[in-house]
């Protein structure tokens, strides 16, 4: 019992005592003292009982600060673990943060490793000759979209589709090269697919319409031509520096082994065909490529070789013997400031194809064959004499060339021998985009075909 409490006790044990004393004398009489003793023990039992219910009270009182001290340890224990919970939450969030940064760093290295690149070229040209049966026309567009697409330093691959509009009004679509090149090294690349034939410099560097500097191709070079245009098989190909000090004399090179190309007999038409094909009719490959040497800055001087056998493919004539065709060429380039100079010759051998089984039968179907063809070509851009803004974006080209053919290509017209001078002017409208205008003598010589003044006119765009 506390002190506060004990003297409330001693207080109404006194005051009850005092009242009853001085009831006493009043009440003597009316009263005997066993009475008063039973009052007095009774009021004893009462301060006996509130005595108790002060015990009670403050065990009550004892019990209840032990439950709201263990009610503060429940709350603090409560907010310990909340700020646990808190402060692991923080941490899964920390981490899926961290997380989404590394996925965001790997996505990135991943886009920096791979990348792709997407070039082309577009065009659409006129073309107007004195030949009688041929008609002056505008011709229709061309777009040839690029693909490359390169994985670290690793591999590449490129691709080019070229869509044209033919005379029907069709569009024709081809499949120009698509190729997968594994980087073997700075100096080598092995590359495997359709690939465009590295014999020569026209096909593989100048043919694109934004390139070439006129609206057509070489005579005797491009589709139907002595050029071989494209291959299916594997290259090696790139280039090295005999003195790395002063990267001169630079040697680039191509070396091939493809299907190699094809003689098809329709009918009467016979021709060699030298694009790509996707199968080997006899299983003989060609052989084929080109060195390059830059002795000095600017100037190129290469050449180029490929030997093939070759089977002829089953037409009304029947089975067609194989027969070997060989080629070998010198090119030459010298581009600086503003001049482009080019020459190129190519020179090939084909056998005699003979139909029938048995010898005794034989008939000579193709006689052997010989073809020549060469051009050389100047351009010279007027940005070097002037500053005018006009004048300097104009560059007049000149090209002489010369196809000839000693064989079957006489009598069927595939390859007509014909001397060639073209004069062109130029404007470079940008740096990719041009307009062309040319005009070209074509004399047929030997062969029978009319000669013909043709004019030309081209809007190239390389983008």
């Amino acid at each position: 019992m506390t002190k506060g409490n004990a003297g409330f006790s001693a207080i109404a044990a006194a005051l009850a005592l005092a009242i009853s004393v001085a009831a006493v004398p009043s009440r003597a009489n009316a009263q005997s003292t066993q009475e008063l003793l039973q009052r007095i023990e009774a009021m004893e039992r009462q301060l006996e009982g509130m005595k108790q219910l002060d015990q009670d009270l403050q065990a009550l009182k004892a019990q209840l600060k032990a439950n709201e001290a263990a009610t503060r340890q429940a709350e603090a224990a409560a907010r310990q673990a909340q700020d646990q919970a808190e402060a692991v939450q923080k941490q899964a969030q920390a981490a899926e943060k961290q997380a989404r940064a590394t996925e965001r760093q790997a996505r990135q290295a991943e886009r920096a490793d791979a990348k792709w690149h997407l070039s082309g070229y577009a065009s659409t040209g006129f073309r107007v000759s004195d030949k009688g049966d041929e008609e002056d026309t505008f011709e229709a567009g061309r777009l040839n979209p690029i693909f490359h697409f390169q994985y670290k330093d690793l591999v590449l691959f490129e691709g080019e589709f070229q869509f044209q509009v033919n005379s029907a009004g069709k569009t024709d679509t081809e499949l120009e090269y698509a190729t997968i090149d594994v980087l073997l090294h700075d100096d080598a690349a092995l590359m495997a697919g359709k690939f465009l034939s590295p014999i020569g410099q026209f096909q593989t560097r100048l043919h694109p319409d934004w390139i070439n500097k006129f609206p057509n191709a070489p005579a005797g070079f491009g589709h139907g031509g002595v050029q071989p245009l494209s291959d299916v098989g594997v290259m090696l190909h790139g280039g090295f520096a005999f003195n790395p000090l002063v990267n001169y004399p630079l040697v680039n090179y191509a070396i091939f082994v493809g299907n190699g190309p094809q003689l098809e007999f329709e009918d009467e038409l016979e021709a060699i065909e030298f694009e790509g094909f996707g199968s080997d009719n006899n299983g003989n490959k060609s052989l084929g490529g080109r060195i390059g040497i830059l002795p000095i800055p600017h100037l190129e001087i290469g050449g180029s070789f490929m030997t093939a056998d070759i089977e002829g493919v089953a037409g009304s004539s029947g089975p067609v013997t194989e027969g070997e065709y060989t080629l070998w060429g010198v090119d030459a380039a010298f581009t600086r400031g503003p001049w482009d100079v080019r020459f190129e010759y190519l020179s090939s051998e084909l056998d005699s194809f003979f139909s029938a089984i048995e010898a005794d039968e034989a008939t000579e179907l193709v006689p052997e064959t010989d073809f020549d063809a060469w051009y050389v070509q100047v351009a010279y851009q007027l940005r070097g004499v002037t500053d005018a803004r006009f004048l300097r974006n104009l560059e007049p080209v000149v090209r002489y060339g010369e196809v000839d053919a000693e064989g079957f290509a006489h009598f069927v017209g595939h390859i007509v021998p014909e001397d060639r001078l073209s004069v062109g002017l130029d404007y470079w409208i940008a740096p990719s985009a041009v307009a062309k205008f040319a005009v070209s003598w074509r004399d047929f010589v030997d062969s029978g075909a009319e000669d013909a003044t043709e004019f030309r006119g081209q809007l190239a765009y390389g983008f």
